[in-house]
């Protein structure tokens, strides 16, 4: 079980952007979004529409479900169009979109647009140029390697969840939460459950969304206090659980989510925490950044875990979180303990959706000793580190810059054979 705890800077203050108050009568909602709402405002410099060889090679990516073939026809398709980075990535997304394709294969299709060859900037999801941007590039992956097929899973699930989180956040008065994790993502085997404790606060209103990737047909979520009582849950036979209660006190509680049904033996799965005052209006378009951010890192360091012959990069999937997002402020900190690591080798990659320009990562021993750390000025961390086998571990991660508050994803990934 991982526990987070607040390190430094937090506060129960009335953070900026918060969402204001609606209907909480169409919470449960679980629509599909606009084009908007999934690609972002469409470039003022963007005219006309994409072109119909362009348009029919994303639907046809779209229809064989992203594949590596199609996937290079689309890559080289856009890069014809020659349009600037924002303007190529948005039609991608666009026609993906209205061409009737889930909201994970509308990111992927936005995320492909961001690494064509016509686009010189790699960070996908990226909705404005960053006026201080990282001192450190993120490098583009090389050769033809197959695409990573983790993050074809994580975009699903992600997308379908921030799908939700985004409708409540239009409608009713919920936010994301500002004390502690806001996002979790984990793999699991059907018919297991993974948990979180965390504090919340008394008397105030809290909905926690779940989501899955396309396999996944019923997936469970229940909240209980300290001493065993539920407080709220969704395990209606249904892939995208919402659990929505008033935590009855201060105290700390348990998140449990059970991948109850599911077409593979294993399936990706998120959560967002949201509540309904102090809480933050994050943009579908700052998720798509932040996440995709990390999620590109990853694919990247896996192509030359591969290339070097040393297996690959799977999902941190020894019962604990794997994707942790938390919205923070300029020196603000946070701490996700009871990391149980027992893979020879350990990958954790940072990204963030632009505001923050210095994201820090350490991972920590049971001691509290720093043994791997990325505090580079940039805000695309990553270390590798080999840890003790059985040992619990926690990971600290903090916003050394940041003008504003910033959505941030760490990821926890393993090395295999």
């Amino acid at each position: 079980m991982a526990v987070v705890v607040a390190a430094s800077g937090c506060s129960h203050g009335k953070p900026p952007n918060v969402v204001t108050p609606g209907h909480v009568d169409d919470v449960a909602t679980k629509t599909s979004l606009s084009v908007d709402d999934v690609c972002g405002r469409k470039p003022a410099n963007l005219k006309g529409n994409l072109s119909s060889a362009s348009s029919e090679d994303i639907k046809l990516f779209v229809a064989n479900d992203g594949s590596d073939t199609t996937s290079r026809h689309v890559r080289e398709s856009l890069s014809k169009e020659a349009l600037p980075c924002q303007a190529l990535s948005y039609r991608a997304c666009e026609a993906a979109v209205t061409s009737g394709a889930d909201q994970g294969l509308a990111l992927e299709a936005h995320r492909m647009a961001m690494n064509a060859s016509a686009c010189k900037q790699p960070t996908p999801g990226a909705v404005a140029a960053n006026p201080n941007p990282s001192t450190r590039p993120v490098p583009k992956a090389a050769g033809k390697l197959p695409p990573w097929r983790p993050g074809k899973f994580m975009v699903q699930a992600f997308s379908r969840v921030s799908a939700a989180a985004q409708r409540a956040q239009q409608t009713t008065a919920y936010g994301f939460e500002s004390n502690g994790a806001a996002v979790l993502g984990a793999f699991l085997k059907r018919g297991h459950t993974i948990s979180m404790a965390r504090p919340l606060e008394g008397g105030v209103k809290y909905i926690i969304i779940g989501g899955g990737s396309d396999s996944v047909t019923d997936l469970d979520l229940e909240v209980v206090d300290s001493n065993g009582r539920r407080v709220g849950h969704d395990t209606g036979p249904d892939a995208i659980p919402i659990a929505d209660f008033k935590a009855p006190q201060d105290g700390e509680y348990t998140i449990n989510l059970r991948l109850s049904g599911s077409k593979a033996l294993g399936s990706f799965t998120a959560i967002t925490i949201m509540r309904a005052s102090d809480g933050y209006n994050v943009p579908v378009k700052n998720l798509a950044s932040s996440f995709g951010s990390a999620l590109a890192l990853a694919a990247i360091a896996n192509d030359k875990v591969v290339k070097k012959g040393a297996g690959s990069l799977v999902y941190h999937a020894d019962g604990d979180w794997c994707v942790y997002g938390v919205v923070l402020k300029q020196s603000q900190s946070i701490t996700f303990h009871g990391v149980d690591v027992n893979n020879p080798t350990s990958l954790i990659v940072g990204g963030t959706d632009g505001t923050a320009t210095d994201f820090d990562l350490r991972a920590l021993d049971a001691s509290k000793g720093v043994i791997a750390s990325d505090t580079g000025s940039d805000n695309t961390p990553m270390l590798l580190f080999q840890p003790a086998s059985g040992d619990s571990y926690a990971i600290e991660a903090s916003t050394e810059r940041s003008p504003g508050p910033s959505l941030v994803t760490v990821m926890v990934l393993d090395v295999v054979k």
